[in-house]
């Protein structure tokens, strides 16, 4: 396995610009997995260097919304609306699962974001931090 992973980096490192492979990319040098740099890596004599100091983590948050209904219901009003939010940088609410997927940083206020939800007529039930 580990011979079939070398072989794939490999190919990627000799490639130039951005490719993607299963959510792990080579961009320019970097590896990243997600919207997160994880390396900076080298390429001959030339290393990329990574500058984070303005990057935020991300945290990710699951809210289960009663009231939506299958057919949207205005779960398009109400992303639309979340995705205003301070912090948010992603967000999909789905009406099939009934649920809220958002993707946020430390600027996030989570109670903001549940009385948006109460002022679009929905409930919600207890938020999970994934």
């Amino acid at each position: 396995m580990v011979n079939g992973v070398e072989s794939v980096i490999q190919s990627i490192s000799d490639s130039r610009g951005h490719y993607d492979i299963d959510g792990v990319s080579l961009w320019h040098g970097r590896t990243i997995v997600g919207s997160g740099i994880l390396e900076t890596n080298q390429i001959g004599d030339q290393s990329m260097e990574t500058k984070e100091a303005s990057r935020r983590p991300m945290r990710k948050l699951t809210v289960p919304i009663q009231g939506l209904a299958c057919g949207g219901g205005g779960s398009l009003q109400l992303e639309k609306q979340i995705e205003k939010l301070p912090g948010v940088a992603k967000v999909y609410v789905n009406p099939a699962t009934r649920e809220a997927y958002v993707d946020v940083s430390d600027e996030f206020n989570l109670d903001e974001m549940l009385d948006l939800i109460r002022k679009n007529g929905f409930q919600y039930e207890e938020p999970r931090w994934n």
